[in-house]
């Protein structure tokens, strides 16, 4: 009987040693885990956020180039009415004054 409860004492010692060996082990790997899926995440973040920046330039940039074609139009339009007012253009409808707005 002695020897039943000492064989049950060992095992159950060697499988309290194996828990405490293999349970830092598994909360490392799931740190690992958790880890890389971090890294993966804000590496596609990142990527998204490049991607919006890029965006943003462009229309940025579309913006500009849109604010100048108004001013140009602007201008023509200023120039053909002053233009008319001075009599430089003819009233009579031979020429359209559509010819002088270059848009």
């Amino acid at each position: 009987m002695f020897w039943a409860v000492a064989r049950q004492l060992v095992a159950v010692r060697g499988l309290v040693a194996y828990t405490v060996r293999t349970v830092p082990a598994l909360f490392r790997c799931k740190a690992e885990e958790e880890r890389a899926r971090c890294e993966a995440r804000i590496a596609e973040v990142q990527k998204e956020r490049d991607n919006a920046q890029q965006e943003c330039e462009d229309l940025k940039l579309q913006l500009s180039l849109s604010e100048d074609r108004v001013d140009s139009v602007q201008s023509q339009l200023q120039e053909t009415i002053r233009k008319l007012k001075e009599g430089e253009l003819p009233r009579d409808g031979k020429c359209s004054v559509r010819k002088n707005l270059a848009i």
